[in-house]
Formats: C-alpha cells, structure tokens, sequence
C-alpha cells in the first residue's frame, strides 16, 4: 500500500506511480499540483514513482515536493488459512485461498472424515463450512446382502468356495487364479474326465 502524505508539487509537474519495478507496469495513478491525503494500493511489493518537472518555470520549488510511505497490508480477497487436519491431509485446488477455491481433507488408513471433506471459499470470503475432522474407524459399514459370500465379525477369516459351471472348448482346463479367485481357462491339453469323488456336493 502507499499512503501518499503530502503532494505539493507544481501545476506542470507531475509524479507518476506503477504497479511494477520499471515504466511499463500499470498506471496506478499520475498527478500534479496539490493533493490531499490518499492512498493506493499496489499488487506486488515492487512500485516505480517517476517524477517529471517542468524546467521552464520560474517558480521555485521551495516548500513543493511530495512524501510517500510504502509498507505491507494484509490481503482482503483471499480466505483465512485452514488447518492441518490430524490423521489426514488437505490439498486446495488454487496456490492462493482466493473466491471459488476448493480445499478437499481426506484421512490417512484407518480413519474416515467426519464432516464435510470439502471446504469452499465463497463470496464473503468465509469458508462454506467448519473444519472436519479424522476419526478412527472401529467398525465397517454393513454392506448388506452378498450372493455366495459369509460376513462375521472384525477378524474373522473364511475361506471361499465357489463352484461356477464353464463350458470349456476341447484342449483347455479351468484353473483358480490368485489372488483374485477369478476362474480363467488354461491350455493344459486335453480335458480330463474327474471322478466321481472330486465331483462337489
């Protein structure tokens, strides 16, 4: 920000401000003659002033000229800061917390979000919802009814059997693949007929 004190300078003077370190950044503002108290507001931390005097005056520049401060304020169109989360993590969808920035939260293994995992920056420039937070899972949601599957409780194993007819062409065998019990079809030669004793129940 500057904060331009005093502007006195003559009526064909004139002192020029860029929103840059060089003549080719944006105008912020060009003026001459007196001036009350103002103030502009730069983009970056670099500014230019040029001042241009007209030597062919005859007026002194005794008690003309002009001071400015030049200092740091805090942006107003970005978004508080959120967070880290324990358990988990966040990731924005912008490098600046600007209107319309998304910051997603998602949880490490073993623990799920409560609350919303998604936060939006909205026009007011206050979040769409309070920070959510990680909590330890303790139990797995019911996945209901399963055709040919066995539920338990946390721990339990069981072991799988599944018996599937596959018409299978002359010189193939089916075998179980692993680990993902899918049933594929293999050149093994020629088919064999099981006995009676293999056959399941």
């Amino acid at each position: 920000m500057l904060d331009i004190q005093v502007l006195n300078i003559g009526k064909n003077d004139v002192v020029t401000f860029y929103d840059g370190d060089d003549l080719t950044a944006k105008v912020l503002g060009q003026y001459g003659g007196s001036k009350a108290r103002f103030k502009l507001y730069t983009s970056t931390a670099d500014i230019t002033i040029q001042f241009q005097s007209d030597p062919a005056t005859n007026v002194y520049g005794y008690g003309n000229g002009f001071v400015v401060h030049f200092f740091e304020v805090p942006r107003n169109d970005t978004c508080p800061e959120l967070p880290e989360i324990s358990n988990g993590w966040k990731s924005t969808s912008h490098p600046e917390l600007v209107q319309g920035t998304v910051v997603t939260y998602q949880c490490y293994p073993g623990y799920q979000v409560v609350g919303s995992e998604l936060l939006m920056c909205q026009w007011d420039l206050t979040w769409s919802g309070d920070l959510p937070s990680c909590e330890r899972v303790v139990s797995c949601p019911d996945p209901g009814p399963l055709e040919n599957w066995q539920t338990g409780p946390v721990g339990s194993s069981f072991q799988r059997r599944f018996y599937r007819p596959v018409h299978l062409q002359q010189g193939l065998h089916a075998v179980w693949e692993q680990p993902a019990n899918l049933l594929q079809p293999r050149s093994l030669g020629p088919p064999v007929e099981p006995e009676a004793s293999q056959m399941p129940a």
